[in-house]
């Protein structure tokens, strides 16, 4: 198979390219240490220390210039329903430690009213991309049929045989 653009042979499933481009590296660590400190309360003086111990974690997802070229088609539906959802769950565990705190009416009020603000602004966004599922769907199943080439860059659906 050959580039329609250059004619190089040099050419990769976009599938293929946008996998072997994409790097995720994990990492995880921990710290301890410890402080003194002299402190003066009216006539007493003391010294105090302590210790502290941190766990982390990280990861990071990199991706060569080549494979964002060569990456599927973006599914704004579940993006979309994914931030949708993200926001009310924030806002129901807001609602749920504002109740824990204290026990306002005026309180669960504005968070309905933030609540329904939000699905509001959502629900047409999502009906939206909801209809173009079946875009997304053609440009899914293009990308997947797709290939590119390692010398020009260019993406192209190879021609089929009849």
């Amino acid at each position: 198979m050959e580039c329609p653009n250059c004619q190089s042979q040099d050419v990769y499933k976009c599938s293929v390219a946008y996998e072997q481009g994409t790097s995720v590296s994990k990492t995880t660590g921990t710290s301890s240490g410890t402080s003194q400190g002299i402190g003066v309360v009216g006539q007493a003086a003391y010294i105090q220390s302590g210790t502290h111990n941190a766990a982390h974690s990280s990861t990071t997802t990199t991706r060569s210039e080549f494979a964002r070229r060569a990456a599927p088609p973006k599914n704004w539906f579940f993006i979309s329903l994914s931030t949708s959802i993200a926001a009310g769950v924030v806002l129901l565990a807001m609602a749920l430690l504002i109740n824990l705190v204290q026990s306002l009416e005026t309180l669960w009020g504005i968070l309905a009213l933030i609540s329904g603000v939000i699905l509001a602004l959502s629900a047409p966004v999502l009906i939206v991309t909801y209809f173009f599922r079946a875009k997304f769907d053609a440009a899914d199943e293009r990308w997947r049929q797709s290939w590119i080439c390692g010398r020009c860059g260019s993406i192209f659906v190879p021609q089929q045989d009849v």
